[in-house]
């Protein structure tokens, strides 16, 4: 069982869909994976929701979207279209506000590409693997992929 830090009893998340997500990472993932909450990271004291650590494998930066089917009216690289209770609003793409928030850190502030094996990230200069990804834990695979999304 991985290490959520803070616990969930002592978390304040935002959403349901992350407090699921913190429920299945903490049973999911094996011993030695450490999971931050919300925590502020770099200069900008961005917080994403999710920064998983394992020793070997690397660092992942997640970012937790509780996005419907029938909520996102579009999504591109940068910005992503909402159809919400207040009406239309546009947001950043949570791929690339996960992007952002690992820029910030020094190890990743002139890499932003994903490494598949801990020898790209030492041939690049890093200290360790990492990624960036966007969750929705409302929305099953299969509506993202009737939408036209790729995963």
């Amino acid at each position: 069982m991985a290490t959520l830090i803070p616990g969930i009893g002592g978390c304040t998340f935002d959403t349901g869909g992350e407090r699921r997500f913190a429920e299945r990472l903490e049973a999911k993932l094996e011993d030695d994976y450490l999971c931050w909450y919300n925590v502020p990271v770099g200069l900008s004291y961005g917080h994403p929701d999710f920064i998983v650590l394992h020793p070997q494998r690397g660092l992942l930066i997640l970012e937790v979207k509780d996005w419907k089917r029938d909520t996102v009216i579009q999504i591109d690289k940068l910005k992503a279209t909402l159809h919400i209770a207040s009406g239309i609003k546009e947001v950043q793409n949570p791929l690339e506000q996960a992007r952002r928030y690992a820029e910030t850190w020094p190890a990743y502030s002139t890499r932003t590409r994903n490494w598949s094996s801990a020898r790209d990230a030492r041939q690049a200069g890093c200290a360790f693997p990492g990624a960036m990804v966007w969750c929705s834990p409302a929305s099953p695979a299969s509506n993202l992929t009737k939408a036209g999304w790729t995963p």
